[in-house]
Parts: C-alpha cells; structure tokens; sequence
C-alpha cells in the first residue's frame, strides 16, 4: 500500500475517533422532554408550509426579522415524518455536531496538518462545551446546523484551490455558504474564512483570495435571497446604541474571555510544537484570523461584558476555529516531541468533554421539569369542561440552571402538534422578564390556577369598566387605535379612590405586562389622581396601548401578535402606593390576525 493510502486510512481512523468523542457527551440524553422555544418552533411548522421562510422572515415574524430557512425547513420535514418526538428531533443536531468536528479535522489536514493535527482539532471541536445549546436543545441547531456547510464550504473551497475537481469543488463550496447563511447570519464571514485559511496553508495573497472567490459567491446570492424575503437590508436585533472605541475593547475582552481555555491550549500547543520542530506558525495564524473574524456578528452578545449562559451556544463556529488553528499548527511529528503537542492537549479535551456532557444532561434535566410543569397544570385544566377561555399559571420556570425550561412556547405545548387541553394554558408571569413587572394576582385561584372569565371573587373590590355606556363588551384593537385620539373605544373607569392612580395590565399567552396610568387623551405618560366627588374617568383604548411599562402596552401586544396571538385580556388596577386596592374584571381584547400589517405606527 503507498504511503498516500496508508495516510488516508489512518485518517479514517482519526475521524471514527473524532466522531465517537462527539457522541459521547449527549449519550443518555437525547430523549428528553423538550424545552422552551422548541413547542414554539414546531408549532409554526406544524401549521405552515416547507417553505414558506425562504420567502419571509423566520416563523413569519414582522418586528424582528431573521432569515434562517434551513432551520425551520429542517423541523417542518422531521415534524412531518416523525411529529414531535425529541428523539429524531435531537439525532439531526447530534449529527449536524459530529460533522462539524470531523470537518474540523478535515480543514486541518488540507491546511497541512499531520494526523495527528487532524486528530487534535476534531477533538477540540468534538468536546465544544456547550452541546447542551446546540445539541439538546432542538432549536439550538440554528448553530449546530449552520457550522457544518460552513465548514464544509471552507474544505471545499480549499479543494477548489488544490485543483482536480475544481468546478466541483467550487459549486459545491458556494452552495455550502449559501445554505449556511440561510441557516445563521454569522455565516456571512464565509469568505473572510476561505481567504485566511488558503493563506494560513500557504497560498499567496492574491491566490488565497481567488480561494474564496466561491464562498464570496455564495454569500452574496445569500445576502440578494435575505434582502428580498425580508424587505430589509439588515433585520434581526436593533443595533447596539454603543459602537465607540470603549464598546470595542469590552466586546474583545469578553470574546477572549469567553474562549480562554482554548486559547491557553494553543498557546500551549503552539510552544511545544516549537520545542519539537514541527509548529506551522502561518497556518496557526490563518486559523486564528479565521476565528476572530467571527467576533464582529457576535458584537451585540459581547458588549455588555458578559453573555448569558443559555448564549455561550452562538460561540461554536469560533471555538471550531480556534481547534482548526491548534490542529494546523501542529505538523507531521517526526519524533516523540513530535507528540507532545497533543499530549499536552488531552486534558483539555477531557475537561470539555465533561463539561459538554455536564451541559447537555443540564438541558436534558432542564426538559424533565418542563414536562413536569406541563403535565401538572394539563391534569387540573383537562379536569373541567372544555373551554375556548384560557387559564392562567405561574409553575412555569424560565430557566433551570444555565438552561432554558419554558421561558417560551408555554401556549404552544398546550395545542397541536401537541395533545391539545380543554383549554388554552397562559403563563402567568412578567412578558419581559422583569421584576419590577411583578404584580400579585387579584382573582381566587381554584386548583392552584386562575381562571380569567370565571366566577373567581376578586380579592379586592371590583372596579366597574364601561365601553362607550356598555357594560358587556370585547375591545377590539383596529385601526383606529393608532389615531392621535385613540380610537373611538373609550374605557369609562367608574368609582371613587381618593388619592389613588390606575393601572393597567395586559394578559397574553406570552406573559403579562403592566404599565402606569396614561392622562386620558394627552398622549403623554403620566399619573392621575382619582378623587373628590369624581366618578367617572374615560380613556381611549388607543392612549391604553400607549401606556408605559417596560415597553408601550401596544409594543408588548405587538409582540405577541408577531409570534401569531390574536387575542389577550386587559385589567385595569386601582393603586394607592404600590399596593392595588380595586380591580376590574378581565377584559377580552380581540385583533385579526394581520394585526401587524396594519398597526406598525401603534407604538410611534
């Protein structure tokens, strides 16, 4: 057998080593319960098409527009073929996990690597600590399928460049991009990775950038696709409002930060290949530019000084480029200090491995007590006869631990895909997640839960509400609200509350929202007392929406609609200090599902 053959079939071995050190971290876990946003995902593709987010914004979202059509195209196939079962649903990302490592490795060898480089960079890759947010998690394959095309498109552009099957290889590495910036936007640096990689294996500038010419192609027609299906050139998350040079040195900071392990092995690493002779400092430094150039999507994440655990998961593609860069530096050993290098970087493997493995039984845990939740509140609700009215519960955790639980998609786990109750489950919690939003509830609760339009006595004195002299009504939000007059729906708060304020809190299948009394037809945020021989106090719906809490009530809407909600209930409180002592009964608000066409200046 020639030495090129006795090569290639040791690096079968390599990747069969690799492979198996992915696997090993989710072993036991992959039939967990799911978690959180995973009901809201599934959702959307069990009542959509294949396809329908090649043409439109990521679950058909308005207010904040992502375009990652593998990713829900991937669940609306599985969801078809095999329905909700976490199983398949988590094989994919753990698949999607293993090639990502062995590209890893792959990369490394075309870059020039040894087996043994090879062998260390799928390592490092394989034992990426976070696989509990991109391997458990279903929808956590928004990363976990994005790196590998990616990858993939790099190994094959360095193909490209290698010559033989060059239009092959070309074609294949731009429709790799392609679908990797369909899948997350941090793969628009494709072609600043194709070009730092030729490089770093030792191409000539002007070669290295031909190298990347493919990824370039493909990110571009990516790019043109997105515009044209989001009707915007930028979408996803508002900016960050800091962009100075203070900004920058934070969001470095933390990026280092976030990736000091790995870059203390390949400081490590990279001495010791030294010492032994073989260390390849060009292709060490291509993989290290490759890496960094991941830093600027990731900006937004970075420029607090810290990134939530739950997002550590968005650092895969640069945790793969640094295990790249380790495994490139490290060339063929030609003696024993030859293998020092990845001697000294087991341990390290190891220790990501345990974390990894530590990562996703967290998240799997994380799915048992998600389950849990659900199944205690589905017993009382299918207890009682069915009903379109939802029933309210806080035993809904966000998190648990570093994981999410069921910080979304509670209404979802609730309908179909999903066995559907007798009636609609709302999580009774703060939308945003703030404290401050916390408010006590002002129903009894039977079994533990609270049940909106029921009889349940109020535990203060009822605040009666008139909409235009009526009584018995539904708000119905149209139009008219965004008008300066706030629409021709005007709430009539009735009683007597010396020294008082209101308040007003909207109920959704998202959470509730809270917000201060608005000064009835002024447009300004504001307080008014409620006293003297006054009985009656009228404000528009339109200056309600207006009312400001953590956000505008009419943006907290606005969000739940996006998400596809089409009706929540409105209380008004009566406050004196911080303690409520009147309160009305829940009011129905009702919108047509276009809310959001129609309604986009409501919170201007």
């Amino acid at each position: 057998m020639t030495a090129r053959g006795n090569g290639a079939r040791r690096f079968r071995w390599v990747l069969f080593a690799v492979a198996l050190a992915a696997i090993l971290p989710s072993v036991g876990t992959l039939g967990a319960p799911l978690v959180s946003d995973d009901a809201a995902a599934l959702g959307y593709v069990h009542r959509g098409g294949l396809f329908d987010d090649w043409l439109g914004p990521q679950y058909g979202m308005r207010i904040i527009r992502f375009w990652r059509p593998m990713v829900t195209t991937s669940l609306a196939l599985q969801e078809r073929l095999t329905g909700v079962e976490p199983l398949p649903l988590r094989a994919l990302n753990l698949l999607c996990h293993v090639a990502t490592a062995c590209l890893a490795a792959s990369i490394a060898r075309r870059l020039g690597a040894g087996a043994l480089g090879g062998l260390a960079a799928g390592l490092l890759a394989a034992s990426f600590p976070e696989q509990g947010g991109t391997v458990t998690w279903v929808v956590g394959r928004v990363d976990s399928l994005a790196a590998p095309f990616f990858l993939l498109a790099c190994w094959l552009a360095l193909g490209a460049a290698e010559g033989g099957r060059r239009l092959v290889h070309a074609v294949g590495a731009g429709l790799a991009a392609l679908l990797a910036c369909a899948t997350k936007e941090i793969a628009f640096v494709v072609p600043a990775w194709g070009a730092a990689l030729a490089f770093g294996r030792g191409d000539r500038p002007l070669a290295a950038l031909r190298a990347a010419a493919p990824l370039l192609v493909g990110a571009v027609v990516a790019f043109l696709w997105r515009r044209l299906a989001l009707g915007v050139w930028v979408g996803g998350y508002p900016p960050p409002e800091e962009l100075g040079v203070g900004a920058v040195g934070r969001a470095a900071t933390t990026f280092v930060a976030v990736h000091g392990w790995i870059l203390a092995g390949a400081v490590a690493a990279a001495a010791l290949a030294a010492a032994g002779g073989c260390l390849r400092g060009r292709a060490l430094a291509g993989g290290l530019v490759a890496a960094l150039a991941t830093a600027p999507p990731l900006f937004a994440l970075l420029i607090d000084g810290h990134v939530e655990e739950q997002n550590l998961r968005a650092f895969q593609l640069a945790d793969a480029g640094f295990a790249i860069a380790i495994g490139a530096a490290l060339g063929p050993a030609a003696n024993r200090r030859g293998l020092l290098p990845l001697l000294a970087l087991l341990p390290l493997v190891g220790w990501r491995g345990i974390l990894a493995a530590t990562d996703t039984r967290e998240w799997a845990a994380a799915g048992e007590v998600a389950a849990g939740a659900i199944a205690s509140v589905r017993d009382k609700v299918d207890s009682a006869p069915p009903n379109e009215h939802p029933v309210l519960a806080d035993v809904f955790p966000s998190h648990h631990g570093g994981a999410y639980c069921l910080a979304w998609g509670v209404a979802d786990r609730y309908r179909p895909p999903f066995p559907e109750a007798h009636r609609p489950v709302w999580p009774l919690r703060p939308l945003f997640g703030s404290a401050a939003s916390a408010r006590p509830v002002l129903l009894e609760r039977v079994r533990g839960l609270v049940w909106p339009l029921s009889s349940s006595a109020l535990t203060v004195p009822e605040l009666p509400v008139s909409v235009n002299g009526a009584m018995s009504f539904a708000l119905r939000i149209d139009e008219s609200v965004a008008s300066a007059g706030g629409g021709d729906q005007v709430l009539e708060l009735w009683g007597d509350f010396s020294g008082a304020r209101f308040e007003f809190v909207v109920y959704t299948e998202m959470g509730y929202e809270p917000a201060a009394w608005l000064t009835a037809g002024a447009g300004e945020p504001g307080t008014t007392p409620i006293g003297g021989t006054e009985t009656v106090r009228r404000i528009a719906l339109g200056d309600v929406l207006r009312c400001s809490g953590f956000v505008l009530l009419g943006e907290a809407l606005l969000q739940v609609a996006d998400l596809g909600a089409t009706r929540a209930y409105l209380e008004v409180r009566v406050v004196a200090g911080d303690e409520p002592v009147a309160a009305s009964r829940f009011l129905p608000l009702e919108w047509d599902a276009d809310l959001m066409e129609r309604l986009a200046a409501l919170g201007g």
